[in-house]
């Protein structure tokens, strides 16, 4: 098998200006240098950042870009249509997108890291008239990547939280226990205003509001649709409130939702 060919979107990095990323990348590539010497890395480089970027090795080659970080939309609008060529040119066979973004079409595999969600978490540090703009960006990004590395384990929740569910941990077989009946909506009323709650023998473990969901009810329903085709009887998972609580054989949970019922569950040991 050939070398890979693997590219290294550095479009974001402002010498001194982009923190952590920073640091991040550079001894990421520095730690690759010594480790493998077999396949090849292009390195894209804006303006801003100097030839000292990418290790002095012979697998190791920096492609310059002529953009300036510095005006964000200008390097957006670069790596959404002038990287996907210049990868192409150079038959690059996965793009390694170490800040944030990546181009949306791209063509070829991609792995995205994300280093926190501010947007998110803190949306009063952007200007009005960029949030709306980077979380499109970021939610794309995430959801087209190959695969989304978290540099901790906070982004790894949000992460989760608000792009890509974990869906491995969940709905495996003899799990995810329902019924047994479905209330009518219209015996529920707003849906967006029901308190949860679950309790392990008797100890209330998680509490919570449907009011608290991320996307609503609605949202979900027109998010979904978008690309699969819902049912009468279909069933959507939504998560639960905060509150993690192991159990073991022996232990009664029961789940309630105000209006809809309690649903009572009874741990065993395998057989």
């Amino acid at each position: 098998m050939r070398p890979l060919r693997i590219g290294v979107n550095a479009l974001y990095l402002i010498p001194g200006g982009v923190g952590g990323t920073e640091i991040y990348l550079r001894h990421l590539l520095a730690a690759l240098a010594e480790m493998d010497r077999a396949n090849q890395y292009y390195v894209f480089t804006n303006l801003e950042t100097g030839a000292d970027l990418a290790p002095e090795q012979a697998n190791f080659t920096t492609v310059r870009q002529r953009v300036n970080a510095a005006f964000r939309p200008a390097r957006i609008i670069w790596e959404q249509t002038v990287l996907p060529l210049s990868a192409a040119a150079r038959d690059i066979d996965v793009l390694f997108n170490p800040g944030f973004t990546g181009p949306l079409m791209c063509g070829r595999p991609q792995v995205t890291v994300f280093h926190d969600l501010q947007h998110k978490r803190h949306p009063e540090h952007f200007r009005w008239f960029e949030l709306p703009f980077w979380r499109a960006l970021l939610f794309w990004s995430a959801h087209l990547a190959t695969l989304l590395i978290a540099v901790s384990e906070a982004t790894r929740a949000d992460l989760e939280n608000y792009y890509r569910p974990n869906a491995r941990v969940k709905n495996r077989d003899a799990t995810t226990p329902i019924g047994p009946w479905i209330v009518d909506s219209v015996d529920v009323g707003d849906p967006q205003s029901l308190a949860l709650s679950t309790t392990v023998n008797g100890a209330e473990v998680q509490h919570g509001s449907t009011a608290d969901m991320i996307l609503g009810v609605a949202g979900l329903i027109e998010y979904l649709s978008e690309f699969m085709t819902l049912m009468p009887g279909d069933m959507v998972l939504t998560g639960t409130p905060h509150g993690v609580h192991f159990v073991a054989a022996g232990d009664t949970v029961v789940s309630e939702i105000e209006k809809v019922g309690r649903l009572v569950n009874h741990v065993v040991a395998a057989a």
